[in-house]
């Protein structure tokens, strides 16, 4: 086996480095409406709200609610990252989130 992340990872990666410009103004305007910042001044304020969604194809595994689960469940030096240069380093030391299944919570 290689040191290589895995391509979901890959993939994770990609979508909390277009969040990170999402909200930090370095896309398209119309990427705002996609994403919620919560409201509440403490500890979470870096955190974005994840919207009910009804359907899986449409909506748990679209960008809209999964952008939000993945950007929260970031480190919070990763997402206090001062610009996208050094949000790129962080982003490629994190291995992904911490598995919730049934399984990996028996194992550990």
């Amino acid at each position: 086996m290689s040191n290589k992340p895995s391509i979901e990872i890959k993939k994770l990666r990609i979508l909390a480095t277009e969040v990170f410009k999402t909200l930090n103004d370095l896309n398209p305007s119309f990427m705002k409406e996609v994403f919620t910042q919560n409201s509440i001044r403490d500890d979470t304020r870096l955190k974005l709200l994840v919207k009910t969604q009804r359907t899986k194809r449409y909506g748990t595994d679209s960008l809209r609610s999964l952008g939000p689960k993945i950007w929260n469940n970031l480190p919070t030096e990763i997402r206090g990252a001062e610009n996208l240069s050094t949000f790129k380093r962080l982003i490629n030391t994190w291995s992904g989130p911490e598995c919730a299944c049934r399984v990996c919570s028996v194992s550990t």
